[in-house]
Protein backbone atom coordinates (compact mmCIF):
# COMPACT_ATOMS: atom_id res chain seq x y z
CA UNK A 1 0.00 0.00 0.00
CA UNK A 2 1.48 2.96 -0.96
CA UNK A 3 0.77 6.09 1.85
CA UNK A 4 1.02 4.17 4.23
CA UNK A 5 -2.60 4.50 6.93
CA UNK A 6 -1.08 2.49 10.06
CA UNK A 7 1.67 3.23 11.70
CA UNK A 8 3.00 -0.57 12.74
CA UNK A 9 5.26 -3.40 12.48
CA UNK A 10 4.03 -4.70 9.82
CA UNK A 11 5.70 -4.11 6.24
CA UNK A 12 2.99 -2.94 4.05
CA UNK A 13 5.26 -2.18 1.05
CA UNK A 14 6.47 -5.86 0.84
CA UNK A 15 6.29 -7.26 -2.74
CA UNK A 16 4.83 -11.16 -3.60
CA UNK A 17 2.03 -12.66 -2.06
CA UNK A 18 -0.63 -10.59 -0.89
CA UNK A 19 -0.80 -11.66 2.69
CA UNK A 20 0.61 -9.06 4.94
CA UNK A 21 -2.40 -6.29 4.81
CA UNK A 22 -5.65 -5.76 5.76
CA UNK A 23 -8.59 -4.31 3.36
CA UNK A 24 -11.41 -2.48 4.89
CA UNK A 25 -15.15 -3.65 4.61
CA UNK A 26 -16.30 -3.45 1.01
CA UNK A 27 -19.33 -5.20 -1.39
CA UNK A 28 -18.09 -6.33 -4.46
CA UNK A 29 -19.36 -4.81 -8.14
CA UNK A 30 -22.33 -7.02 -8.63
CA UNK A 31 -21.97 -8.58 -6.21
CA UNK A 32 -23.36 -8.12 -2.55
CA UNK A 33 -20.98 -9.02 0.49
CA UNK A 34 -22.05 -8.68 4.31
CA UNK A 35 -19.33 -6.13 5.82
CA UNK A 36 -16.28 -7.86 5.56
CA UNK A 37 -13.01 -7.25 6.85
CA UNK A 38 -10.52 -8.72 4.05
CA UNK A 39 -7.21 -9.86 6.05
CA UNK A 40 -4.03 -11.59 4.56
CA UNK A 41 -1.99 -14.35 6.76
CA UNK A 42 0.95 -12.63 6.96
CA UNK A 43 4.67 -13.26 6.06
CA UNK A 44 6.04 -14.07 9.65
CA UNK A 45 4.16 -15.43 12.90
CA UNK A 46 4.66 -11.78 14.49
CA UNK A 47 2.98 -10.23 11.50
CA UNK A 48 -0.02 -12.68 11.41
CA UNK A 49 -0.05 -12.04 15.15
CA UNK A 50 -0.32 -7.49 14.43
CA UNK A 51 -2.66 -8.30 11.63
CA UNK A 52 -5.19 -10.77 13.69
CA UNK A 53 -4.73 -7.70 17.20
CA UNK A 54 -5.26 -4.87 14.21
CA UNK A 55 -8.60 -7.37 13.07
CA UNK A 56 -10.08 -7.72 16.73
CA UNK A 57 -9.32 -3.66 16.93
CA UNK A 58 -11.27 -3.30 13.94
CA UNK A 59 -14.37 -5.33 15.14
CA UNK A 60 -15.83 -6.01 11.79
CA UNK A 61 -18.87 -8.96 11.79
CA UNK A 62 -16.85 -11.10 9.71
CA UNK A 63 -13.05 -11.30 8.20
CA UNK A 64 -12.34 -13.07 5.17
CA UNK A 65 -8.76 -14.09 5.68
CA UNK A 66 -7.63 -14.52 2.08
CA UNK A 67 -4.61 -14.14 -0.74
CA UNK A 68 -6.81 -12.19 -3.91
CA UNK A 69 -8.16 -9.41 -4.06
CA UNK A 70 -11.47 -7.66 -5.38
CA UNK A 71 -13.26 -5.07 -6.47
CA UNK A 72 -15.67 -2.32 -4.14
CA UNK A 73 -19.12 -0.68 -3.81
CA UNK A 74 -20.24 1.26 -0.69
CA UNK A 75 -23.19 1.00 1.16
CA UNK A 76 -24.25 3.15 4.27
CA UNK A 77 -23.80 -0.17 6.59
CA UNK A 78 -20.51 -0.30 5.27
CA UNK A 79 -19.36 3.04 5.63
CA UNK A 80 -20.41 3.31 8.93
CA UNK A 81 -18.74 0.30 10.05
CA UNK A 82 -15.46 1.43 8.25
CA UNK A 83 -15.69 4.32 10.40
CA UNK A 84 -15.95 2.74 13.17
CA UNK A 85 -13.41 0.12 12.23
CA UNK A 86 -11.07 2.98 11.49
CA UNK A 87 -11.68 4.63 14.67
CA UNK A 88 -11.18 1.73 16.85
CA UNK A 89 -8.15 0.83 15.10
CA UNK A 90 -6.14 4.43 15.53
CA UNK A 91 -7.00 3.87 18.78
CA UNK A 92 -5.71 0.02 19.35
CA UNK A 93 -2.23 1.90 17.57
CA UNK A 94 -2.05 4.97 19.88
CA UNK A 95 -2.88 7.42 17.30
CA UNK A 96 -6.32 8.17 18.91
CA UNK A 97 -6.00 8.18 22.27
CA UNK A 98 -8.68 10.27 23.24
CA UNK A 99 -11.56 8.00 21.19
CA UNK A 100 -13.62 5.76 23.22
CA UNK A 101 -14.06 2.55 21.62
CA UNK A 102 -18.06 0.49 22.20
CA UNK A 103 -17.32 -2.91 23.39
CA UNK A 104 -16.60 -5.25 20.99
CA UNK A 105 -19.08 -7.07 19.16
CA UNK A 106 -16.15 -9.64 17.57
CA UNK A 107 -15.43 -11.30 14.21
CA UNK A 108 -16.02 -14.37 12.54
CA UNK A 109 -12.79 -15.45 10.32
CA UNK A 110 -13.80 -16.80 7.27
CA UNK A 111 -12.43 -18.50 3.80
CA UNK A 112 -13.56 -19.76 1.12
CA UNK A 113 -14.78 -23.31 0.05
CA UNK A 114 -17.11 -22.87 -3.00
CA UNK A 115 -17.77 -20.77 -5.85
CA UNK A 116 -20.87 -21.02 -8.14
CA UNK A 117 -20.25 -20.40 -11.31
CA UNK A 118 -22.55 -19.74 -14.36
CA UNK A 119 -22.02 -22.25 -17.31
CA UNK A 120 -24.99 -20.55 -19.23
CA UNK A 121 -25.88 -17.18 -20.68
CA UNK A 122 -29.31 -16.24 -18.84
CA UNK A 123 -31.09 -14.43 -16.43
CA UNK A 124 -29.74 -14.98 -12.87
CA UNK A 125 -32.23 -15.95 -10.25
CA UNK A 126 -30.90 -16.59 -6.38
CA UNK A 127 -32.57 -18.23 -3.97
CA UNK A 128 -30.58 -17.21 -1.07
CA UNK A 129 -28.49 -14.28 0.63
CA UNK A 130 -25.44 -13.05 1.85
CA UNK A 131 -25.47 -14.70 5.44
CA UNK A 132 -27.46 -17.72 4.51
CA UNK A 133 -26.09 -20.97 5.61
CA UNK A 134 -26.24 -23.60 2.98
CA UNK A 135 -25.83 -27.20 2.76
CA UNK A 136 -23.69 -29.27 -0.11
CA UNK A 137 -26.16 -29.86 -2.67
CA UNK A 138 -28.74 -27.14 -1.83
CA UNK A 139 -30.46 -25.59 -4.55
CA UNK A 140 -27.88 -22.04 -5.40
CA UNK A 141 -30.80 -20.86 -7.56
CA UNK A 142 -31.08 -20.58 -11.47
CA UNK A 143 -30.27 -19.63 -15.00
CA UNK A 144 -33.33 -18.79 -16.55
CA UNK A 145 -33.61 -17.71 -20.47
CA UNK A 146 -36.08 -15.16 -21.07
CA UNK A 147 -35.12 -15.37 -25.03
CA UNK A 148 -36.33 -18.98 -25.26
CA UNK A 149 -38.88 -19.25 -22.27
CA UNK A 150 -39.95 -22.59 -23.13
CA UNK A 151 -36.55 -23.95 -22.09
CA UNK A 152 -36.75 -25.23 -18.83
CA UNK A 153 -34.39 -22.97 -16.26
CA UNK A 154 -30.98 -24.88 -15.24
CA UNK A 155 -30.58 -25.12 -11.60
CA UNK A 156 -27.31 -24.12 -9.91
CA UNK A 157 -26.18 -26.44 -6.51
CA UNK A 158 -23.31 -25.67 -3.71
CA UNK A 159 -20.96 -28.06 -3.83
CA UNK A 160 -19.86 -27.02 -0.08
CA UNK A 161 -21.64 -25.64 2.60
CA UNK A 162 -21.33 -23.05 4.78
CA UNK A 163 -22.27 -19.30 4.88
CA UNK A 164 -23.15 -17.09 1.69
CA UNK A 165 -20.49 -14.76 1.69
CA UNK A 166 -21.26 -13.45 -2.13
CA UNK A 167 -23.88 -13.15 -4.22
CA UNK A 168 -24.28 -12.00 -7.17
CA UNK A 169 -26.83 -9.49 -8.04
CA UNK A 170 -29.91 -10.72 -9.48
CA UNK A 171 -30.09 -9.89 -13.47
CA UNK A 172 -27.90 -11.31 -16.50
CA UNK A 173 -25.55 -13.56 -16.46
CA UNK A 174 -22.67 -14.94 -18.94
CA UNK A 175 -20.57 -18.41 -18.70
CA UNK A 176 -18.00 -17.81 -16.03
CA UNK A 177 -19.70 -15.57 -14.14
CA UNK A 178 -19.30 -16.36 -10.28
CA UNK A 179 -22.67 -16.27 -8.76
CA UNK A 180 -22.31 -16.73 -5.18
CA UNK A 181 -19.25 -17.40 -2.68
CA UNK A 182 -19.15 -19.75 -0.31
CA UNK A 183 -17.24 -18.98 3.50
CA UNK A 184 -16.61 -21.83 6.32
CA UNK A 185 -15.43 -20.70 9.12
CA UNK A 186 -11.19 -20.48 9.27
CA UNK A 187 -9.57 -23.55 11.35
CA UNK A 188 -6.84 -22.15 13.41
Amino acid sequence: MSGTLISSDIDFEAKGKHTGYLRMPHSVHRSAYPPTLLRGLGYSPEESAKLIELQAAFDAPYAWVFTSGGGGAVSPEILALTERGIKRLLHSTGMLPAYKPDAANGTRELTIADSVIAYDNGLFEPYHRVENEVENGDVAGVINFPETPWRTPVPLTFQQGGMVLCQRVPGLAERGDCLFQVAKDLQA
